[in-house]
C-alpha cells in the first residue's frame, strides 16, 4: 500500500546576504507524528539546482539566482 503524507519546510537564513546558503528542514506528517525525512529532494522551482536532505531531514542550498524563488 503506498502511504501518502504531506510534509512541511522550514527554512533558515532568507534574509541573510546573496552568499549564504538556505539551509531548512523537511518533516513528514507520518501517523506517529511530524519527522524528519532523510533523502528528500529540495529544488529550486524551474531549475535543477537542488540538493537531498541528511538523515536529520535538514538540507542546505545555494541561493537562487534572483529572489523571489520557490522551493
Amino acid at each position: 500500500m503506498k502511504e501518502i503524507f504531506t510534509f512541511f519546510l522550514i527554512l533558515t537564513g532568507l534574509s541573510a546576504s546573496p552568499q549564504t546558503p538556505v539551509t531548512g528542514l523537511v518533516l513528514g506528517d507520518l501517523p506517529q507524528g511530524p519527522q524528519p525525512l532523510p533523502g528528500a529532494s529540495v529544488y529550486w522551482s524551474g531549475t535543477t539546482v537542488g540538493a537531498a536532505t541528511a538523515s536529520d531531514g535538514t538540507f542546505s542550498l545555494t541561493p537562487p539566482a534572483s529572489w523571489p524563488a520557490r522551493l
